[in-house]
């Protein structure tokens, strides 16, 4: 019996990835049908913007060879770079346009290193990683910059377009949009950027690629500052908002202790996914949970209240008259230092 071509392996490959997918589609669609949703997947998307940027960087310099451990740190570099930007009075543009610049630079400084002093990509990346995540902490330890104007925060969180559904306005924010168009580009260009086709090259056999007159050291350079420009990008998108400190602990214990005191109802702004059990907890004891800003989808929360779920917007509002009578006592909950 013959081999499979190549082709035919590719399509198998392609399929299984397909096939998992939609199997995963149906198994979370079946343990709660709000899932199947245009908002959840919309919402799904917005949170995954970052980490398909990520796979999006990450492929390029993969295909050439290398690997980089630094994208993450360069992420948050870039981000706080804008940040601090702007806080300074400079212009919206200019901050992104330095952000952009800081992480081609980064790219730049790893690519350099690895083709010039022959140091391995996984040692260099990884130094820079925590030279980066170094400089993030230090400048912001407990006190992420805040206050940004109005078009900054647009940039993670503005609606590009607005869908018209039978239901309700479905808003579609920027970060979904600007995925999907770094994806289409990303393939584009992997596909026609001359560079871009070099780099299969000399992730192939770099030697080879030597001699057959490819500048293997600025292919390779170019990867890594691509990888860089890219992860700006991301920082930009996501508006830095400091050192990750959402403690998951902190945030069920902040649920638990207004149920022990018997309040009326739980405001919370659910960041951690671990909260949802503790949610489920609350509703059982007969105490409504409002998600503001942060959902708990797969939780049993009374509502979620946010500029891009139409209905649940809607129905918070229509029903919370009930709620906050007079003399009925509500718990806000933090998702950062777990406090009521």
């Amino acid at each position: 019996m013959a081999a499979p071509t190549p082709r035919r392996r590719f399509r198998m490959r392609e399929f299984a990835i397909l096939a998992s997918v939609l199997l995963a589609i149906a198994v979370f669609g079946s343990l709660n049908p709000r899932f199947l949703g245009l908002e959840s997947a919309l919402a799904i998307l917005e949170r995954a913007s970052s980490d398909g940027f990520m796979v999006i960087v990450m492929t390029i310099v993969i295909v050439c060879g290398a690997f980089d451990m630094s994208v993450g740190s360069s992420m948050a570099f870039c981000g706080l770079v804008a940040a601090m930007a702007v806080k300074t009075q400079v212009p919206v543009p200019l901050a992104i346009v330095g952000a952009l610049a800081a992480g081609a630079f980064v790219g730049w400084t790893n690519g350099m290193i690895v083709t010039r002093l022959k140091i391995n990509p996984f040692v260099t990346t990884l130094g820079m990683m925590s030279i980066l995540r170094g400089v993030v902490q230090v400048i912001t330890p407990s006190a992420p910059p805040t206050g940004f104007p109005e078009s900054f925060l647009k940039i993670a969180w503005g609606t590009v377009f607005t869908i018209r559904l039978p239901w309700g306005p479905l808003k579609v924010r920027f970060p979904v949009v600007l995925l999907v168009a770094a994806m289409i580009a990303g393939d584009f260009l992997l596909r026609r950027l001359t560079y871009l086709r070099q780099v299969y090259f000399v992730g192939s056999n770099e030697e080879a690629a030597r001699l057959t007159g490819i500048p293997t050291a600025r292919v390779k350079t170019f990867a890594f500052m691509l990888t860089g420009f890219l992860a700006g990008l991301t920082g930009v998108s996501a508006v830095f908002t400091g050192p990750p400190t959402v403690d998951a602990n902190a945030q069920i214990e902040s649920v638990n202790r207004p149920i022990a005191q018997k309040v009326d109802g739980i405001i919370m702004c659910a960041v951690a996914d671990a909260v949802t059990p503790a949610i489920d907890k609350a509703i059982e004891a007969g105490i409504p949970v409002v998600c503001a800003d942060a959902d708990a989808p797969s939780s049993k929360r009374f509502s979620f209240i946010s500029t891009g779920n139409y209905n649940a917007g809607y129905q918070a509002a229509s029903n919370w008259p009930s709620f906050s009578a007079a003399g009925v006592k509500w718990s806000s909950c933090t998702s950062r230092a777990g406090t009521t």
